[in-house]
Order: structure tokens, then sequence, then C-alpha cells
């Protein structure tokens, strides 16, 4: 009977869902959709992810709050990342940024476009800061996050 339960222990530990580490939700005419992170490539999404961090310059002089995310997760195109914990990245510009979110504008107001290639990224540990921030050149780290997650 103690050998059932040792095998049936080591059964469960090995199931982990190694995907359960972070959500994403894409959000996009005010409909969001949790994304199977199964289908992902992981790796190559986090290195992404770390790259867009770790390129943040300075925070912008506009105050956002939670109501106004909101608008923004219903009105635009937007990928959230949700980590179940808190990550750490150095950043050249601002030392270690702590974070556990991430909500990355793919249209409207604070997206990026063709004609720009600056980026504008939410960061925050257990809330969003205030400000977002810029990310210079970060239109094709934001592009490549976007067709890592939805494909195109």
């Amino acid at each position: 009977m103690k050998l059932w339960i040792f095998i049936l222990s080591l059964l469960l530990i090995n199931c982990h869902d190694k995907t359960s580490y972070m959500n994403v939700i894409y959000y996009k005419d005010g409909k969001s959709t949790k994304i199977d992170l199964k289908k992902l490539d992981l790796k190559s999404l986090h290195s992404d992810l770390k790259k867009l961090v770790e390129g943040i310059t300075e925070d912008l002089r506009i105050v956002t709050d939670e109501e106004r995310l909101n608008e923004i997760r219903s009105e635009d195109e937007i990928i959230e990342i949700l980590f179940n914990e808190k990550q750490s990245v150095m950043n050249p510009a601002n030392g270690e940024i702590v974070f556990d979110k991430i909500l990355i504008p793919i249209s409207g107001d604070f997206s990026t476009t063709e004609d720009v290639s600056d980026g504008v990224v939410f960061i925050g540990l257990h809330q969003y800061d205030a400000a977002p921030y810029l990310l210079p050149g970060g239109r094709q780290i934001i592009l490549s996050v976007r067709k890592k997650i939805i494909g195109y």
C-alpha cells in the first residue's frame, strides 16, 4: 500500500503544469480571452518580456488609474501578463525592477504605430504603477510578443 502511495505521489509531481506560473489575457473589441500557454514557446516569450522590461527608460508624465486601465481593456487591443510570483529584472536605466504584471497596449492611445518605433507598457507589483513606461525602439519587441501570443 505504501508503495502505491509513493508511485501515485511521483506521478502527481510529474503532472504539475509547468505553465501555471503566469496567465496571459488578450483583450480585443471588449472581449477577453485567456491564452492557452501550452501552445506557446514560453522560453522565447519570456526572453522577449525580459528585453521589454530591460528596455524601459523612463516613466511617462501621464497618470493613469484603475478606471482608465479598465477603459483601455474594454476599448483597445491589449495583452496582459499576470505572474503568480513577483519577477525581477535588472534595468540599465532604473536598476532592479520588481513586478508581477505587464500590460502591453497593441491599439489605442498608448500603442505603437508604424510611424513610431517607441512603445509604451504598464508594469506593476500587485497593482499597476500610476504612470506607463516608455520603451524606446520597443515596437519590434511588442510586435514579437504579440506574434508569439496571438499568432500575428
